[in-house]
């Protein structure tokens, strides 16, 4: 049950938030605020759209998926553990 919890929070997190990570990603490789190729996080995510449309932003999802999602069900399960060994949290339920 933790496990199938933290899959599924991991999943949900990492898409949700993964097309403001490109956009931050495309901001920083393009360069600082002075000089670089966007004027601003509207304008870097407008570019990105109008130069590689919507699936811009959903690529490369599956590396992340397979990088965060563990992670994320293995801290839920570690956690839980973690608070019913120090007595903060008898069970899950």
């Amino acid at each position: 049950m933790h496990i199938t919890a933290g899959i599924c929070a991991g999943v949900v997190a990492t898409t949700v938030t993964f097309p403001a990570d490109v956009v931050m990603r495309s901001m920083q490789v393009a360069g600082g605020k002075r000089g670089g190729k966007f004027n601003g996080i509207f304008d870097c995510f407008v570019s990105l759209h109008r130069q590689h449309g919507k699936r811009v932003f959903m690529k490369g999802i599956m590396p992340e998926l397979c990088k965060s999602v563990p992670v994320a069900a293995t801290a839920l399960v570690v956690n839980t553990w973690a608070l019913g060994k120090m007595g903060i949290k008898k069970s899950w339920d």
